[in-house]
């Protein structure tokens, strides 16, 4: 069974949540002894991430940054870094409203002018191509137009001063990328445990 929860999971215990009501459960272990199933509970901007980049291969220290623009609470952040979502020691990694650039993210009136969200989140972006210097940024939103698209990328090539270049795509398959992407992740609770024996060939004679 699998879980895309708007919050932070860490060993199986969501540490934060949008919904409030449910900050301290451990999903997983209730599911595990309710039903006798396997759970996996997940970030849903992670899930959006690996939905996204299901089918590509990166290279070695190559990531793509996927970012979900909900307007009425604070945005997320998923890095799909290779072959797999980065999360980060406990989970943390992708928060990106926590990052000190003086904007409120949940604040209505960061979203009212486009030249106010475009200001914002131009100086998010060259904020994670500073640190992880990703090969694609992909923004899911249903309020930015053709115009602010055209606006952000404009403004984006002329203020973004580090060597980081990455494409900034913009995409409207939100649903579709994340129940793609948990699904991706349900799908390695089935994958068959291995196990590698040593087998002793050589004889006495």
């Amino acid at each position: 069974i699998g879980f895309g929860i708007p919050g932070v999971v860490y060993k199986g215990i969501i540490q934060t949540c949008d919904c409030k009501g449910i900050e301290g459960l451990d999903l997983s272990r209730y599911i595990n002894e309710e039903l006798h199933l396997p759970a996996v509970i997940e970030n849903d901007v992670n899930c959006i991430a690996a939905g996204r980049c299901r089918d590509i291969e990166l290279d070695r220290g190559k990531c793509v940054c996927v970012f979900y623009f909900p307007r009425f609470r604070a945005l997320g952040a998923g890095i799909y870094m290779e072959n797999g979502i980065h999360r980060g020691n406990k989970n943390f990694a992708g928060e990106a409203a926590h990052i000190p650039l003086g904007i409120d993210w949940s604040d209505p009136k960061v979203y009212e002018k486009p030249e106010i969200f475009s200001a914002a989140l131009i100086k998010l972006l060259i904020t994670f191509c500073a640190v992880l210097d990703p090969q694609e940024i992909v923004l899911y939103s249903s309020f930015i137009t053709r115009e602010m698209q055209t606006l952000l990328q404009d403004k984006f090539k002329t203020q973004n001063t580090t060597l980081s270049q990455p494409q900034i795509s913009f995409s409207e398959a939100m649903d579709a990328d994340y129940k793609t992407g948990l699904l991706v992740q349900i799908r390695q609770l089935l994958k068959p445990v291995l196990e590698l024996k040593r087998r002793d060939t050589l004889s006495d004679n």
